[in-house]
């Protein structure tokens, strides 16, 4: 972290500090149950960025650049690219946060930004954890449509991705 970004860490702490004490001081009830709950919240979400870690992890050691340059063939059709990746993205478990670790090692390894944003977006707008309850609730026929959706707009994504990728390039 350079200084700059240490001096807005800190300042964003402090605001919750003061945030903290002024809660105390108008309801000390409520702000003990902010403070746990954040507390907990803490908790949960550094277990689970702990595992995508871990897991980005094996991918640094075990995915090389070769094997990310042939499943998204840059000599290949960029539109199968983005296709591919979304359905990758909407197969990754987790919240979007997890995911983050694992999408720098894929960048690291090659993986181009248009390919890594289909891939967010997969994994953003639908995810294998919710699609059973998505099922019960709202029915095959919804699921399909909400499906179909989600892979359009992951690909559009990765098209619009290079084409500002491009028109950036031309400009510079």
């Amino acid at each position: 972290m350079d200084k700059l970004e240490h001096i807005v860490l800190g300042l964003v702490a402090i605001v919750v500090v003061i945030i903290y004490l002024v809660l105390y001081s108008i309801s000390p009830e409520s702000a003990l149950t902010a403070f746990d709950f954040s507390v907990q919240n803490l908790i949960e979400v550094s277990i689970i960025f702990v595992f995508a870690a871990f897991l980005a992890a094996l991918i640094d050691v075990y995915v090389d650049k070769e094997l990310i340059l042939k499943v998204f063939n840059p000599n290949r059709n960029h539109v199968y690219n983005y296709l591919f990746a979304t359905i990758i993205g909407i197969a990754t478990p987790g919240p979007v946060y997890s995911i983050f670790p694992i999408v720098l090692m894929l960048r690291e390894k090659g993986a181009d930004d248009d390919i890594l944003i289909s891939y967010l977006t997969g994994q953003t707008l639908m995810g294998p954890m919710r699609t059973p309850l998505e099922l019960w609730f709202l029915g095959l026929e919804f699921f399909v449509y909400r499906t179909i959706i989600t892979v359009l707009i992951g690909v559009l994504a990765g098209i619009m991705t290079r084409m500002v990728i491009n028109w950036i390039g031309e400009s510079k």
